[in-house]
């Protein structure tokens, strides 16, 4: 049985099509390990069949990231608060940053989880109460999500 704490684990995953794929086998592995928490993957829009019919996800969230990244001022702002707003309502007890990313880093923060884990070397990676080690431009792929 999984331990309380992660019961509920939000995997933040908005990079692109191939970050995905090759972090599909890390989500498999946590999956295997705590095999009764409730595993959400946020991505981008558009990529929802990835992880749909995956047995060791339960739940996809798709935010349409390039188009909010497209937006200024007020609106973007709005936007992007209530969609934090609606992650924190979800009761997460666990959020994870796989890719490095300010926004990545702040909705970590803001989803409530009282465990966050994220890259360490990031502008924002104080956020993270567990920092990894990782940077993702100097290892190749299967080493960064193996």
């Amino acid at each position: 049985m999984a331990e309380k704490k992660n019961r509920k684990i939000l995997i933040i995953a908005l990079k692109y099509m191939g970050d995905l794929l090759v972090a599909a086998p890390s989500i498999h592995a946590l999956r295997r390990h705590l095999p009764d928490s409730h595993l959400t993957v946020l991505i981008r829009k558009g990529l929802e069949e990835i992880f749909t019919h995956d047995s060791a996800v339960d739940e996809v969230l798709a935010f349409d990231y390039p188009f909010v990244r497209s937006l200024k001022g007020f609106r973007r702002l709005k936007i992007e608060y209530d969609w934090v707003r609606g992650i924190r309502r979800r009761y997460f007890d666990t959020a994870i940053s796989l890719q490095p990313g300010d926004r990545f880093a702040w909705w970590a923060w803001f989803s409530g989880a009282r465990t966050r884990i994220g890259p360490r070397k990031q502008p924002f990676g104080y956020l993270f109460n567990i920092r990894v080690d990782v940077e993702e431009d100097r290892i190749d792929y299967q080493n960064y999500y193996g």
